[in-house]
């Protein structure tokens, strides 16, 4: 099996984010779409076109570095 083989077997929608998002619209963006990740697209570089990344919902429960020394 291939991953194109279960790939045809899903929407064929894609779950995408802008990289100024919050994290609280990345989170609702993936509950609404039932989906664990989201291709992160940089809208100021590229305008649009380029995925930099992916935004899962281990990026949403991991521990924000602190700022405090």
């Amino acid at each position: 099996m291939n991953v194109g083989d279960i790939l045809r077997k899903k929407t064929a929608r894609i779950a995408t984010i802008r990289m100024n998002e919050t994290v609280a619209i990345a989170a609702q963006l993936m509950r609404a779409s039932n989906v664990s990740a989201l291709v992160v697209k940089d809208v100021v570089r590229t305008e649009g076109n380029t995925a930099v990344g992916m935004f899962t919902e281990r990026d949403v429960s991991a521990p924000s570095p602190s700022t405090a020394r």
